[in-house]
């Protein structure tokens, strides 16, 4: 039986909802005997996406780039979202193409989905002397806070 690894990224770390996420991914074969790759699928907790463009054969003992895809993200989904994936694979035998099922990424990848513009933000609870004595001076020192004179 065939072994290979399946990799992919993604263009950025975080993207705003709505936006295009592009996507890249590569089969490397390890064994002896050409590999097809086919109906990959990405699933998040809000869908699926099938990716009928990745696929194809891949020679024994090589690292094929196998595509790239943009996903569109939906409007209303925020928050870093986890995915895992699934694909058929079949391996070549002599002339024979062996149909090896379907194979479940056994990890959860994630992306972040934020809108724009992002703050960070301190609110403060006003300006009146008390707020200065607590923030800028221990409370025992507060007669001798240089801020306050």
């Amino acid at each position: 039986m065939g072994s290979w690894v399946i990799r992919w990224n993604f263009d950025k770390e975080a993207y705003e909802p709505g936006q295009s996420a592009r996507g890249n991914f590569w089969l490397e074969n390890t064994s002896d005997t050409n590999l097809h790759l086919s109906g990959l699928r990405l699933k998040f907790d809000f869908g699926t996406y099938s990716l009928e463009t990745i696929g194809g054969v891949v020679p024994p003992r090589t690292n094929k780039f196998l595509g790239r895809v943009n996903l569109t993200l939906p409007k209303n989904v925020v928050g870093r979202k986890i995915f895992t994936a699934d694909y058929q694979m079949r391996e070549q035998v002599n002339t024979k193409w062996i149909d090896l099922g379907t194979y479940q990424v056994d990890r959860q990848y994630d992306i972040g989905i934020y809108p724009k513009p992002f703050y960070k933000v301190f609110v403060s609870r006003g300006l009146s002397s008390e707020d200065k004595v607590a923030s800028c001076c221990p409370p025992r020192r507060a007669r001798l806070c240089p801020r306050l004179r």
